[in-house]
């Protein structure tokens, strides 16, 4: 009766969300080569860690985000496992965007916030230029957008993929061409590093050849 009671004041409430279940807090993270490991100390805070000794090197909290005008929205957590971008720089996904920080000292370099936020995104996929894809939960005319960040967290491009259904897992790309691969329910799609669309196919012509 209570979450019937909450989704009925919701609705008469613009901007009102109903808070997601609650996120698993991350599995350590190891930076390769660096002798260090990032632990979730919660659903949003990060610590890195001496892998030798277990000391505390940074800490990193991000702000509390401005409160919507109208009803109320659940808190940014961590949605994925942080990545090490070829360039050295930490990359922090949280649920409404980006966050790019210095592996010495925890200090923002830039961030980047997702236009609308959903529950749940795919996670992005760290490109070998040091540049980040990710899938857009804006989802424009239904279809799925593709959106990359260069190294600086600056939008390279967009690109709106074929009407082949959504794209419903994280993208991957390939470590030396930085040509990626995208998967919907039907369709497999293959989108160059300057996010132009390469190639489609049924996932079924796979299964008969």
């Amino acid at each position: 009766m209570r979450f019937f009671s909450l989704a009925i004041t919701c609705a008469g409430l613009a901007g009102c969300e109903l808070p997601p279940a609650p996120a698993e807090v991350l599995g350590p993270t190891p930076l390769p080569g660096t002798e260090t490991t990032l632990i979730a100390l919660d659903h949003r805070s990060l610590a890195l860690v001496h892998n030798g000794n277990g000391s505390q090197l940074w800490r990193y909290t991000p702000p509390k985000p401005v409160p919507p005008r109208y009803g109320t929205r659940p808190e940014p957590y961590l949605s994925c496992h942080p990545g090490l971008s070829p360039n050295g720089v930490l990359l922090i996904y949280y649920t409404d965007g980006i966050v790019a920080v210095l592996p010495k000292s925890g200090a923002e370099r830039w961030t980047y916030t997702y236009r609308i936020r959903g529950e749940w995104t795919a996670c992005p996929v760290i490109m070998p230029d040091s540049g980040v894809v990710f899938l857009d939960p804006r989802q424009p005319r239904g279809k799925s957008l593709l959106v990359k960040l260069d190294r600086d967290g600056q939008v390279a491009w967009e690109s709106v993929l074929p009407d082949v259904g959504l794209v419903e897992t994280a993208p991957q790309v390939e470590s030396t061409s930085g040509d990626l691969i995208v998967q919907t329910p039907s369709h497999v799609v293959g989108v160059n590093p300057s996010g132009g669309v390469n190639w489609i196919r049924e996932r079924s012509r796979y299964a008969r050849e």
